[in-house]
């Protein structure tokens, strides 16, 4: 009788997303590097904001009146360690650009995505003319979506149950404490608001999220205490733009026509999709609370009459749509090692 052989294992298909992700944050990486190098090459030099990053950065202080202190830390790290370029001090934007990218494709899995649905995220996002702008420069919101993506990651596994609860919301406190800038605060909201009203507030009520708020403010005392002691600075700036004429107040058309033009027309469909899916899917019932959260900061952005921009973190998770075929089961074993029960 012939022998027969067992056939050989499929490989992990975690490590395979996870791999898929990698690839394309490295790609994003490699591209703005060279870009910047092509750049200087032509004889383009440092952007006008970037010196005063840099100066900030030998002034190094627990708060600032315009920008979170961590731009300040990332310009004084990117000089000290690849030199005083506009290539070296933009590396770390570049990582930042590239880590955005990688957790679109992480997010799309968690939502049950396939491979090409996670290419497509990844590739929309990557190009995306807002990313690639804030990306490409030492910017204070080059790091912005990758806090608020992984956040979101977390979040998205602890509704669905396949997160433990204590390193998850400790996760949380440690992307989003630090950042210290006023527009976190709403996304914090936002965020509250959309898991109060969906069946997942359930998560809130728990000591692990008490202890996980109570560790993000204590990250984030420093910079109140600063603000304290200089008068709230940054609260008198904000409010003296929003009763000037510095910025263009659009009307809500306006707004939201700008949402599309910074995600490129073409990606239209994929977020907007996004968004329809999370809304109406009986799969997408764990994570609905993410329509919530967008529509809530969506509508504090435009009421403020905020700069159109200022809603860009929070779209890649709205790109992270499921592939058809792809249920909630597949959802539940996505990126079991990352604070698994």
């Amino acid at each position: 009788m012939p022998e027969v052989h067992s056939p050989i294992p499929e490989a992990n298909p975690a490590a395979r997303r996870l791999l898929l992700a990698a690839i394309f944050a490295a790609l994003t990486f490699l591209i703005h590097f060279a870009s910047s190098l092509w750049g200087s090459h032509l004889g383009y030099g440092f952007f006008r904001d970037e010196l005063y990053f840099l100066v900030c950065g030998h002034h190094l202080a627990w708060g600032y009146v315009d920008q979170p202190p961590l731009v300040a830390l990332q310009a004084r790290l990117a000089e000290t360690l690849f030199g005083l370029s506009p290539t070296g001090i933009r590396i770390f934007s570049f990582v930042g650009g590239g880590v955005t990218v990688g957790l679109t494709g992480l997010l799309t899995w968690q939502l049950g995505g396939r491979r090409t649905a996670q290419v497509l995220a990844m590739m929309a996002v990557l190009a995306a003319p807002v990313f690639l702008g804030t990306s490409n420069y030492l910017s204070m919101n080059s790091f912005e979506p990758c806090f608020w993506l992984g956040a979101l990651l977390v979040v998205l596994r602890l509704a669905d149950g396949t997160a433990n609860p204590a390193p998850g919301w400790f996760w949380i406190a440690g992307r989003v404490g630090h950042r210290k800038q006023a527009l976190d605060g709403f996304l914090l909201v936002a965020l509250l608001l959309g898991l109060i009203l969906s069946p997942q507030r359930r998560i809130l009520w728990s000591r692990w999220c008490v202890a996980g708020v109570a560790v993000l403010l204590l990250l984030a005392l420093p910079n109140l205490l600063w603000q304290w002691v200089n008068h709230f600075p940054t609260y008198e700036l904000l409010n003296g733009v929003a009763h000037s004429d510095k910025n263009i107040k659009l009307s809500p058309l306006a707004f939201l026509r700008e949402q599309v033009n910074m995600l490129l027309i073409v990606a239209a469909p994929l977020w907007i999709g996004g968004l329809a899916w999370l809304a109406f899917a009986r799969n997408a019932r764990p994570w609905r609370f993410v329509v919530f959260t967008y529509l809530l900061f969506l509508a504090m952005m435009m009421a403020m009459h905020a700069k159109d921009y200022y809603v860009a973190p929070i779209y890649p998770g709205a790109l992270s749509r499921r592939s058809r075929g792809a249920g909630r089961a597949h959802a539940a074993q996505v990126g079991r090692p990352l604070f698994t029960r």
